[in-house]
């Protein structure tokens, strides 16, 4: 299972996002044997540019903990709440930070230097 959420304020930069959902639901059309969870509000995405595979799910909220205890993964923006609960579930996490003026670019610094996710 993978993980995927942007934090509350998603709509600040809905072009990133969108952008790399395309992304990763084009390769989850070829990985079928992957479950893609997305917290994000899929009334915000254009349904004609891309098909959604059955190994994609869309929720506008998800119980974050609830998920990330059954996630392989974990694709967030950096946010210390999301961090704090990816590290508290034991859950390696991919770090896209999109704000570079808030803490984002830092808690994703931290966790590549303590090698427990990565940067992307």
């Amino acid at each position: 299972i993978i993980y995927c959420a942007f934090g509350t304020r998603y709509d600040l930069y809905l072009k990133e996002i969108v952008g790399f959902i395309k992304k990763l639901v084009s390769i989850a059309a070829k990985t079928p044997r992957y479950l893609i969870i997305f917290s994000f509000d899929f009334s915000l995405l254009d349904k004609s540019d891309f098909a959604i595979p059955e190994n994609v799910k869309f929720f506008k909220q998800v119980p974050q903990l609830r998920v990330l205890e059954s996630s392989d993964i974990f694709i967030c923006h950096g946010g210390l709440n999301s961090l704090k609960e990816s590290l508290l579930c034991a859950v390696p996490v991919l770090v896209l930070p999109l704000d570079r003026y808030s803490d984002q670019p830092g808690n994703a610094a931290r966790i590549g230097y303590h090698r427990i996710g990565y940067i992307g």
